[in-house]
């Protein structure tokens, strides 16, 4: 199970640490590092990672102040060299709480807990029906997906979807400021949404075109708005290409063959 993280560490060695460290986990993406705790704030929603490691003291706040009104907050992983802050860190729900200085050993040991964490949370919706994803009954122009969260039903309008990605019978449901986590099949989504606006680019993922930033065409993957990096597939890299096309914008300084 892939895990995508964010660091929030004022001090460039501890980030370049951390970073080092987790990049030898397999399965574990680094996404994206902030420096101050406004930035992790926005990093946070931006990016909707599935771990923040967080520092306590940060430049402008600090890494407890910084979950203030996160509405999806991740797991968190405070990160720090104060053991007095421990208590207040558990009080809003820290994953767990990591002294400086700390082991490549130490930093596994937290990644697998987190990851039994999330895996048994996903585990539970699936048992409990509470995660599932329907089609919107209704002649709209604009099509809406029916997600159930508990005993909440949410209307997502297409548009707002950035991207879809596949974890076996489970599907992360993008948007611009949640990330939803349901049950059901890549392919049965692809057949609700409307193809004009959406694409297939790998058996594991499909796009809202208009939502796409960049496309490297020689490692065959995209970026989006928010920042989700997207593998394509090569037979369906052409196809990619084809769709941005066909939005008429203009290519500036690129030479076409």
């Amino acid at each position: 199970m892939n895990l995508r993280v964010v660091i929030a560490e004022d001090e460039l060695p501890a980030m370049a640490k951390l970073r080092r460290l987790l990049s030898t986990i397999p399965e574990v993406e680094v996404i994206g590092e902030a420096r101050t705790a406004r930035s992790a704030t926005e990093l946070i929603r931006t990016f909707r990672p599935d771990i923040a490691f967080m520092d306590i003291k940060m430049p402008g706040g600090d890494g407890l102040t910084a979950l203030t009104g996160l509405a999806d907050p991740p797991k968190i992983v405070f990160v720090t060299a104060y053991p007095q802050h421990a208590a207040a860190a558990f009080e809003r729900r820290a994953s767990d709480y990591i002294l400086k200085p700390y082991t490549s050993e130490r930093l596994q040991q937290v990644i697998e807990q987190v990851r039994a964490q999330v895996r048994l949370e996903r585990f539970g919706e699936l048992l409990r029906g509470e995660s599932k994803v329907a089609q919107f009954p209704s002649e709209v122009m604009e099509k809406r997906l029916v997600v159930k969260i508990g005993s909440e039903l949410v209307f997502v309008s297409a548009g707002e979807i950035e991207c879809i990605m596949a974890e076996g019978n489970y599907l992360h449901l993008m948007t611009s400021t949640r990330k939803y986590f349901v049950r059901g099949r890549i392919d049965m989504l692809e057949h609700m949404l409307p193809s004009k606006d959406f694409l297939r680019v790998h058996r594991s993922a499909i796009v809202n075109v208009s939502r796409i930033r960049a496309i490297a065409i020689g490692n065959r993957e995209l970026r989006t708005t928010s920042g989700f990096r997207i593998a394509v597939s090569r037979v369906r890299m052409r196809r990619l290409i084809e769709a941005v096309d066909d939005l008429g914008l203009p290519s500036l300084g690129a030479r076409r063959n």
